[in-house]
């Protein structure tokens, strides 16, 4: 079966339907491990939320028909993940997997470590990363991440937010209704793998309903999708990697003025202008 050769006899057919187990909510996001051996999928439905693994691996394939001691094809874990489970990426490593919980933003970026990698006997574990930044009281967080990629370098990874509605001073403020202090933006996160922190994120757009987002093939840019709310005039945005890279690597070559905006932004304030640092990063946005 190679459904992406065009000159195989099965190119865009249905040749087998692989069951996962119950999805109430349906299922979400699709990614294979790097190694290419394994396929996850998740399936949030509140607490009982799950990342479901398959075993792919061409050497697990069976010789003999009715005999499928390596379980190819087939379902070979169910991992119980937080409420909201929704985005999925692979990453460097082919025993970890990132992901991302829509319903709970204190857990809202997640790895997935695979303790034992056997199709017979597989097993995993996940940890979790909040997608606040700043205080609490201000607007400026990640919410409702849903999709996630991460670099091969496994430097940085990034998460999107839906954010349909957000929270400011305790309050709930709907995106839909264009208020510049909701709406999907972009989280940055160093150290994924290891020891995961959100160090920034982008400007929020208000109305953008944020679905997914993706890397170039050359890890240069990144893709976001926006479709809006309203249903028209959704866009495509299209970020530079090696400039989220180059300022969260050395913010001070670049100036930000008293509410944090930069310079070439709309009424950049050059009187009160200062060099950037991290801090501020974590307190203004790109």
């Amino acid at each position: 079966m190679n459904p992406a050769n065009p000159f195989s006899p099965t190119y865009h057919q249905v040749t087998q339907t692989i069951p996962v187990g119950t999805a109430p909510s349906g299922l979400r996001q699709i990614a294979l491990s790097s190694d290419g051996k394994k396929l996850f999928v998740t399936a949030p439905n509140g607490a009982n939320s799950k990342i479901y693994a398959v075993n792919i691996d061409p050497k697990d394939r069976p010789i003999s028909p009715g005999a499928n001691p390596k379980k190819w094809n087939q379902l070979i874990g169910t991992v119980t993940a937080d409420e909201g489970v929704e985005g999925l990426a692979a990453t460097v490593d082919p025993l970890k997997m990132t992901f991302t919980n829509s319903g709970k933003d204190s857990k809202g970026f997640g790895v997935l470590d695979i303790t034992n990698n056997d199709p017979v006997s597989f097993a995993a574990t996940t940890r979790y990363t909040n997608l606040g930044l700043g205080s609490t009281f201000d607007y400026f967080d990640v919410n409702e991440g849903v999709s996630v990629t991460v670099l091969p370098d496994a430097s940085y990874a990034f998460v999107v937010g839906r954010n349909a509605d957000t929270k400011f001073f305790g309050q709930e403020i709907p995106s839909i209704d264009g208020d510049p202090r909701a709406g999907s933006n972009i989280g940055i996160i160093k150290n994924p793998l290891t020891n995961p922190q959100l160090v920034a994120a982008t400007r929020p757009i208000p109305d953008g309903f944020a679905t997914d987002l993706a890397l170039s093939s050359d890890s240069k840019f990144l893709y976001a999708s926006y479709p809006n709310l309203s249903g028209a005039n959704g866009k495509v945005y299209v970020f530079d990697v090696e400039e989220f890279v180059k300022t969260l690597t050395n913010p001070s070559q670049f100036q930000v003025d008293n509410k944090g905006r930069g310079v070439g932004l709309p009424l950049f304030n050059s009187a009160t202008a200062r060099n950037a640092t991290l801090v501020l990063l974590l307190i203004f946005r790109f």
